[in-house]
């Protein structure tokens, strides 16, 4: 159908005849888990030490996975066909492992029109909110700062938990599309079994409890954490609850960012305000094991 088109008869002016015309589609993104979009690009199915970039879109080191102000490259789909064209085998695969890939000389995805789209596959496959951010970020943070990774001794998550129950009140229908899913009857600091909506109504919850003096009286209470360390959980909340929400929007900005002051300055902003995000999350609850 992109090579030859699909025919049809349409009626576009209200006085004219119908007339035929062939509409062309173009491959606009794949949506997917992280392995399965990496498979579709030809990238690594793995996230060992092995592998030298952390995603199948930009040239990002893993030694760099570490460092928000790490000004990353994207890759696009002619970088990748030009690595896997090389005559010399060893070249070849030194160009393709420097950049976690597979030789795939005959992806199916290279031969379909992106409309433009320089990417290809590569920019072509979105990273999914739910995984990256409600299952990812917002997880890790919640767990160091009061599940199995935070050094609250059991007394103050039991304290936690109980007045969060005391706190809750469950939402009416009509009002439940307006909020994250707050229901935690049973305390909020077991993260095992929590659903991806629920990670996001945990740190709504706790920023509401933040919010009034009982609240305050028991995070200041809290053994575990210091006071500077509190507050930078308590921005990284707010910036990760900003963040969910700004990545809701229907429009954004445009890509032709060189010609529209507009846009590079939304582009900059949002830029400016990840890595501020970023930093603060590293202060809250650095990581020194694991990925």
């Amino acid at each position: 159908m992109q090579k030859d088109g699909f025919p049809l008869m349409l009626k576009l002016l209200k006085r004219k005849p119908p007339r035929p015309y062939t509409i062309f589609f173009s491959h606009g993104f794949t949506i997917g888990d992280c392995k399965g979009n990496n498979i579709l690009a030809g990238r690594y199915g793995t996230f060992t030490s092995k592998c030298a970039l952390i995603s199948r879109t930009c040239d990002c080191p893993l030694q760099k996975a570490n460092d928000p102000h790490y000004q990353c490259k994207f890759l696009t789909q002619q970088l990748i066909e030009s690595a896997c064209a090389l005559s010399n085998v060893t070249a070849r695969n030194k160009a393709l492992q420097d950049m976690s890939y597979h030789y795939v000389p005959n992806n199916a995805f290279y031969k379909l029109c992106s409309a433009g789209n320089i990417f290809g596959i590569h920019g072509c496959t979105p990273v999914n909110p739910m995984h990256a951010l409600l299952l990812g970020t917002l997880k890790y943070v919640m767990t160091g700062f009061c599940g199995d990774a935070s050094p609250l001794c059991p007394s103050d998550q039991g304290r936690l938990d109980i007045i969060i129950k005391d706190f809750l009140r469950l939402l009416r229908c009509t009002a439940r599309a307006f909020f994250p899913r707050c229901d935690y009857t049973n305390g909020l600091t077991n993260l095992t079994l929590t659903t991806a909506n629920k990670n996001s109504g945990a740190i709504f919850m706790l920023l509401l409890l933040w919010a009034t003096e009982t609240g305050r009286t028991l995070m200041k209470a809290l053994k575990g954490h210091s006071v500077e360390t509190l507050q930078s959980f308590r921005y990284t909340f707010q910036y990760l609850l900003v963040y969910e929400y700004w990545t809701k929007q229907e429009e954004f900005w445009s890509v032709k960012i060189e010609n529209d002051g507009v846009s590079r300055r939304a582009s900059k902003m949002a830029q400016e305000a990840t890595i501020h995000m970023m930093d603060t999350i590293k202060k809250a609850s650095p990581r020194t094991v694991a990925h």
